[in-house]
């Protein structure tokens, strides 16, 4: 649930971002700082996402290699 969580207020973040990014449209030095921050943000969401579910992946095999009567199909 907590994972769930978190990803909605990325999500969140991200959108905000690009709701500021379309209102600052008009002045261009602050559209290029959104569209950094944008991006930059948007790697590191792509980089948590990846690393979290790694490291789920790793710990359900790593679980099920010691526990092989607790794999659930």
């Amino acid at each position: 649930m907590v994972f769930i969580v978190r990803r909605f207020c990325h999500f969140r973040l991200i959108l905000f971002l690009i709701l500021i990014n379309s209102m600052m449209s008009t002045n261009s030095s602050f559209k290029v700082l959104f569209d950094l921050l944008g991006i930059a943000t948007l790697l590191a969401f792509l980089i948590h996402f990846v690393k979290c579910w790694m490291n789920l992946l790793i710990s359900s095999a790593v679980s099920s290699a010691f526990q092989p009567h607790l794999i659930y199909c």
